[in-house]
């Protein structure tokens, strides 16, 4: 079975706020806008390489927010100005998805839209193997074309990882689907983040996959599996639409800021009555913790890994970042083991790699903290100094 990548819009979800890699990353340069891996490339390029040359850029649409649509639209020149959209508002995935294809639908009409097939990625994935890699968009696009289904990529998992979220299929081994070859296992369960003993559960079955998070399907199905799983949703994407084709701007601010923040997990997947998967054997890895960025660059004898002007000792294990070199700041780290020390010219990171996945949790402790400082009285003319 043939993919036509003729009729296949690809969405580029390229938003953030700048917390997961804190404080190298920051509401105006998140993780998608830096270059994690050493490659002289940032993820959000990476993203966009990687599709090519199966969808062009003129086939590419990228959702990003205000704040950082003007450095994307630099970033990338190639992408015609007009496929970069920028939501009022951040409102998780969800929202992402919604207001890119109420854009889609105000500039195309749903009898063109309807007609083709949308391949949702992210801009966070370390992707290696590109030749596998287009093996699966061809399997995922032509399984889309062909079945009225979500068709999500799922990753042979290597080891019992407790960050990535876990896809349960039904079987084993793909079927056949309309008398044709698929590489396609029906979805039966989605897992969120195990604890050790069950991820090891999970790898043993050979029926659980890392969740990459990619999605394609056709915009009639996927509008279909919308309206039975969030209605309200699903009519957004109309109302939205309509406002945008006749300009009226502050109505689709207002609107969309009435959405709730919700993941595509959760507002569709987690409801949908047909889900597919192909399975990906490319190197993937989800760029979402300062362990992620190590795993990505050579480590010392000691498995530290440093970038910048840093000077260690005895360390073991440990991430030790400069990113104020440039600034004439140095770091040195002494008898530490399995640390992340990140230095910016205006912040310092110290945490146990244990608790990466809580530093979005410190980040709001610190906002609260912030919030609660009492200023300083402003002095009034006449008083004594």
């Amino acid at each position: 079975m043939d993919a036509d990548f003729t009729a296949v819009a690809a969405l580029v979800l390229a938003g953030g706020s700048g917390e997961r890699f804190w404080p190298l990353s920051r509401p105006h340069r998140p993780k998608q806008l830096l270059d994690l891996d050493g490659s002289g490339k940032c993820m959000l390029r990476q993203a966009v390489d990687h599709l090519n040359p199966l969808i062009p850029p003129n086939q590419l649409y990228i959702s990003t927010n205000r704040l950082l649509a003007p450095t994307v639209r630099k970033l990338l020149k190639d992408i015609p100005a007009s496929h970069i959209y920028a939501e009022p508002c951040t409102k998780n995935t969800g929202g992402a998805l919604i207001y890119t294809l109420a854009r889609m639908l105000a500039a195309k009409g749903e009898e063109k839209l309807s007609a083709m097939t949308l391949a949702l990625v992210t801009a966070d994935q370390k992707i290696e193997r590109r030749f596998c890699f287009h093996r699966m968009l061809r399997e995922a696009v032509a399984t889309a074309q062909a079945e009225d289904a979500l068709v999500l990529c799922g990753i042979m998992p290597s080891r019992p990882e407790k960050g990535f979220g876990y896809i349960e299929t039904t079987v084993s081994t793909p079927f056949c689907a309309r008398g044709k070859k698929m590489v396609a296992w029906p979805v039966k369960a989605f897992h969120e983040k195990p604890d050790a003993a069950r991820a090891r559960r999970f790898i043993s079955t050979g029926r659980h996959f890392w969740n990459s998070g990619m999605l394609f399907c056709r915009f009639s199905v996927l509008m279909n599996q919308l309206q039975k799983a969030r209605p309200d949703m699903a009519a957004l994407v109309y109302q939205l639409a309509t406002l945008i084709r006749e300009k009226r701007l502050e109505e689709v601010d207002a609107l969309f800021a009435t959405l709730e923040a919700i993941s595509i997990d959760h507002a569709l997947l987690e409801h949908a009555d047909r889900i597919l998967m192909v399975r990906g054997d490319f190197s993937w890895r989800d760029m979402g913790t300062w362990q992620s960025v190590a795993e990505e660059r050579t480590p010392d004898d000691m498995g530290n890994v440093t970038a910048g002007n840093a000077a260690i000792m005895d360390c073991r294990d440990s991430i030790i970042w400069n990113a104020a070199t440039d600034k004439g700041i140095s770091v040195a780290a002494l008898g530490l083991s399995d640390i992340v020390l990140v230095v910016t010219e205006d912040a310092v990171l110290v945490m146990h790699k244990e608790h990466a996945h809580d530093l979005k949790k410190l980040l709001a402790e610190m906002a609260s903290k912030k919030k609660n400082v009492r200023q300083p009285k402003q002095k009034k003319d006449g008083d004594a100094h």
